[in-house]
């Protein structure tokens, strides 16, 4: 490794408060059932650390966590149960030993429910973007390294050739169609995917003359979609659009408005599922209402409270919907 390299730092500068918390709370053989942050290798995920044990298979003591991706409790996203209870999360089937100085065990809601300094966008530093210059043969530029995403010259330069090729304008005329059985809504959703996942090195140009644009298409698309259309997208699709859509907003506005849009987003997708004339979506739409007016308890109001909620239902007529004789099936 370089010793100019970005991932060595002065003894204890990056990790002495991480190493304090871990030693204070978790380097305990006697613990049970702390609730922490634990990340399944795709995303945070709240967990519940059973206990602790020591471990010497490699010569040296090694203290692992018996760790669980749930957390018992009557309300949550997810509710099972099993012989210790009612647990919202993942089975027993996903549990993990985990060393407990590993950074996937992070302290509690520290990760889940809350936008991180990467999310925030701090990783996008605009300030070098006025001083990268356009590769020869290209009229513009489309990505540029950020140090602590990519900094990948191979990757950076497909993805400049790629976008004075006309790819981006491409993906966001197919965004502007009609889907067909050619053109599927769910295909759209990965095409919002694929652009999101590297917003974090688009230039500010981009940004400026794309970002907008593909977030509000890919919306109108969504919310706009007739049933026939709709009912061959799954639920995971639909979310991943969002998080896709999610993702592109935190480049153009700030952190709250990013948060209202997504939170507005959710509850704009729960009106349409509710009024759908298909059952499974009327269904699907009643969930995650319930999951809003959940994790809005559960965790406190983020971006509106719980009387904002209500008033929103009555001001959407959800109630009418969701009592309406010709939609109920009773």
């Amino acid at each position: 490794m370089d010793r100019w390299s970005t991932d060595i730092a002065q003894f204890e500068a990056k990790t002495k408060e991480d190493y304090a918390w871990r030693r204070e709370n978790l380097a305990k053989l006697d613990l049970v059932d702390f609730i922490v942050d634990c990340h399944d290798k795709f995303k945070w995920e709240e967990g519940t650390l059973f206990n602790v044990f020591e471990d010497k298979t490699g010569g040296r003591p090694v203290l692992f966590a018996n760790t669980g991706f749930r957390v018992y409790r009557t309300e949550g996203k997810k509710l099972r149960s099993d012989d210790r209870g009612v647990y919202d999360g993942w089975s027993n089937k996903y549990d993990e030993d985990i060393p407990i100085f590993n950074p996937r065990i992070q302290p509690h809601l520290s990760k889940v429910n809350s936008f991180s300094k990467e999310e925030e966008g701090e990783d996008s530093d605009e300030e070098l973007d006025d001083l990268v210059q356009p590769e020869e043969g290209h009229s513009r530029i489309f990505v540029v390294p950020r140090l602590t995403s990519c900094i990948c010259s191979k990757f950076l330069h497909m993805m400049n050739k790629f976008g004075n090729s006309g790819g981006f304008q491409s993906i966001l005329d197919a965004l502007n169609m009609n889907p067909d059985e050619n053109l599927t809504l769910t295909t759209m959703g990965y095409m919002i995917t694929m652009i999101s996942m590297p917003s974090k090195l688009f230039h500010k140009s981009w940004i400026t003359d794309y970002g907008a644009l593909f977030t509000a298409s890919m919306k109108k698309q969504l919310l706009g979609a007739p049933d026939n259309i709709l009912k061959t997208v799954s639920s995971n699709d639909v979310q991943q659009m969002q998080v896709s859509i999610n993702s592109i907003n935190l480049r153009i506005l700030d952190r709250d408005e990013t948060k209202k849009e997504y939170e507005k987003l959710k509850l704009e997708i729960c009106t349409k599922c509710l009024s759908s004339t298909l059952l499974e979506r009327r269904i699907l739409g009643i969930k995650e209402l319930n999951n809003i007016i959940r994790n809005n308890k559960l965790y406190g109001a983020k971006t509106f409270t719980m009387e904002q909620l209500i008033e929103w239902m009555g001001e959407m007529q959800v109630f009418s919907i969701l009592w309406d004789p010709k939609k109920t099936h009773l």
